[in-house]
């Protein structure tokens, strides 16, 4: 004989028993997570197309910069120029400020920037939207969790560079047409050479008067060189 005790009345049994609503709290769960990983999504999403848009800033005030070396003053004022037609101060603050500007020098065999070095072939730029100058990025969702603002910063570098440069001593791996331009490059630093070494008091070469490496940069810069953005 099985004998059963009932603690509960009927109706609370009954109300124990019914599952009707049961998903209800996962689905607010569920729906919290997407609110939250949508929120992080839309910002994350407009500060990266800000992002892109100061990137662009940055490297057309730059290239704008180059064009203007070696005058220091005429390359400041190109920068801030195409950062703020760019950038407009009345939408975006002021995103570049004059030590945002560095000029440099670039050297081709180890692929460096050396800022300050010279002679100044190469300008690096950095445009910021942070609180600390005044103009930090918004938020949208974000500002629920407390994120108020957020920062963004990109940095462009270009400089006065020899296409092919680097193949002078060795174009075999190099087009008929881009070999054709080092021959000519080649022909033009000897001719320079000669003209240097030229002396027409003893009618002879000197040889001491034959350019260095680095005046045979600084030749081919002058001559064939061309503003480009370095990575």
């Amino acid at each position: 004989m099985r004998i059963g005790i009932t603690l509960l009345p009927p109706r609370a049994l009954a109300f124990f028993r019914d599952e009707t609503g049961s998903v209800l709290p996962l689905v607010g769960l569920c729906m919290m997570v997407i609110f939250v990983v949508g929120a992080i999504v839309i910002d994350l999403g407009y500060q990266e197309a800000l992002r892109s848009q100061m990137t662009a800033a940055a490297d057309a005030a730059v290239l704008a910069a180059v064009v203007e070396l070696p005058s220091k003053s005429r390359a400041t004022d190109a920068a801030m120029r195409y950062a703020e037609k760019n950038m407009p101060e009345a939408a975006n603050g002021h995103v570049l400020f004059k030590d945002g500007i560095e000029f440099g020098y670039w050297d081709w065999t180890h692929r460096s920037f050396d800022s300050g070095g010279k002679p100044f072939n190469a300008v690096r730029v950095t445009l910021r939207r942070s609180a600390e100058t005044g103009n930090a990025a918004p938020t949208f969702f974000l500002q629920l969790f407390g994120a108020q603002d957020a920062e963004v910063t990109t940095q462009s570098l270009a400089g006065i560079v020899v296409p092919l440069i680097e193949y002078i001593g060795d174009p075999s791996m190099l087009s008929e047409a881009e070999q054709k331009k080092i021959a000519e490059m080649r022909e033009d630093i000897e001719r320079e050479n000669k003209e240097r070494m030229w002396d027409n008091v003893s009618k002879r070469y000197d040889i001491s008067k034959k350019m260095t490496p680095e005046e045979v940069e600084k030749f081919l810069v002058e001559n064939y060189g061309q503003p480009a953005l370095l990575k």
